[in-house]
């Protein structure tokens, strides 16, 4: 039996070539969209409470703010929900946040990109159950606040019907099939209800 990091390498594989084919073809893109979940993140540098660390936006895959909170120590429990006054004042703070390629051969543009990652794009994608065994997969853009792609990473999981969790260690995805996915998720923008 596959160990878990190899499984997730496959995985990766299996992603990166279906993301290429969603870039090509309209009605695969649809499909695929519809299966997603996004989560935006933020460093936060003024909080309301020293317990929060930053600020987390659920999104449909087009940038629709679905669900927004505080993004807290990980010794509280409970969600920080955000006031309707705040999300407007954070909308209003982070609404240009649009991804954006770097040059990855410019050592400079790396290190400076790097130096300035503070959010973090992630997708949820979409997976068909196994008989007892849950697979729960997502890339993310680690990112300037203005969306500069410093890295993406590719992280995997399975969970038994009993709660047994198995994580592989977290990919870095190659700066060649970065561009594949990001093509896939440039056009995204945080956009409120109207």
């Amino acid at each position: 039996m596959a160990d878990i990091n190899t499984k997730a390498e496959k995985k990766l594989k299996s992603k990166t070539t279906k993301i290429k084919k969603v870039n090509k073809n309209e009605d695969e893109r649809e499909k695929f969209f519809n299966q997603l979940g996004m989560s935006l993140s933020f460093m936060l540098e003024e909080v309301p409470d020293e317990k929060i660390m930053g600020l987390i936006f659920r999104t449909s895959p087009e940038g629709k703010i679905l669900d927004v909170e505080y993004d807290f120590d990980e010794d509280v429990e409970d969600s920080i929900p955000v006031s309707d006054e705040d999300l407007i004042k954070y909308f209003e703070e982070f609404k240009d946040y649009k991804l954006e390629l770097i040059d990855y051969k410019n050592e400079e543009e790396v290190a400076d990109t790097d130096a300035q990652v503070a959010s973090s794009l992630e997708i949820f994608m979409p997976n068909r159950g196994k008989k007892n065994l849950k697979i729960h997969d997502s890339v993310i853009f680690w990112t300037t606040p203005e969306g500069k792609i410093a890295i993406m990473e590719y992280s995997y999981m399975e969970e038994d019907d009993k709660g047994n969790v198995d994580a592989a260690d977290p990919i870095e995805v190659p700066t060649k099939n970065i561009k594949h996915f990001y093509e896939a998720f440039k056009d995204f923008k945080l956009q409120l209800d109207d």
